[in-house]
């Protein structure tokens, strides 16, 4: 579920990248760093839960 929200947010970071290059509007370039930075959080979590998960089961 995490992997999949966070391939969700890096699809929209993408995707405001080129109206930000083709109209040069800033928003949509904040838009991108925004999204961008919650799909690394997203993959933070992820990893933590998973290291988690590993070393309860070990």
């Amino acid at each position: 579920m995490l992997q999949a929200l966070q391939g969700v947010l890096a699809v929209l970071a993408l995707m405001c990248i080129v109206p930000a290059v083709l109209f040069g509007s800033q928003g949509f370039v904040y838009g991108a760093i925004a999204l961008a930075f919650a799909a690394f959080i997203v993959q933070i979590v992820s990893r933590r839960k998973n290291n988690a998960e590993e070393k309860s089961s070990s």
